[in-house]
């Protein structure tokens, strides 16, 4: 089992043969899921992390592909990201490097998770509308792709 939670991307070092793996990548909000994934799988997946605080969707998108490459249909990948595209009002791009990645990955499951509500703002700020946009246009792109499954985060405060 490797978890390999870093700020800086890494090639994946393929330890143990033969098991299923699970790959996370994303910005902050994916800070200790690769943790907590092989603490609740064990010894029955390869997990392996990869934290990149600050990214944007292409820099996520881009070290995924390089990271997934190798992944078949027994393995998944865990895709977070997209947060401070929409808090800069780029999620046209965002959702053009997501759409892009996923028609490249018909091998192996995709796992997005959608982009946090921000509790910091109140629920009508400009933030939160964008977050609520994207979020419907994801849902609405990712219905052509089998392979690929969404994610809501909760969106509770207290969580």
């Amino acid at each position: 089992m490797i978890v390999n939670d870093v700020s800086r991307p890494t090639p994946g070092k393929r330890v143990q043969k033969g098991k299923p793996k699970i790959t996370v990548i994303g910005d902050s909000f994916t800070r200790g899921m690769a943790g907590e994934l092989a603490h609740k799988f064990g010894s029955t997946f390869e997990v392996i992390g990869h934290l990149m605080t600050g990214a944007g969707m292409k820099t996520i998108t881009e070290i995924a592909e390089q990271e997934v490459s190798t992944l078949t249909e027994k393995d998944m990948v865990v895709v977070w990201g997209a947060a401070n595209d929409v808090a800069r009002k780029e999620t046209k791009s965002a959702l053009a490097y997501i759409i892009e990645f996923a028609k490249l990955r018909k091998h192996t499951n995709v796992l997005l998770v959608i982009v946090p509500t921000r509790f910091d703002l109140l629920q009508t700020s400009c933030v939160n509308r964008e977050v609520t946009s994207y979020s419907r246009k994801l849902y609405k792109r990712m219905k052509q792709f089998e392979q690929v499954r969404l994610i809501d985060s909760e969106s509770q405060r207290k969580y």
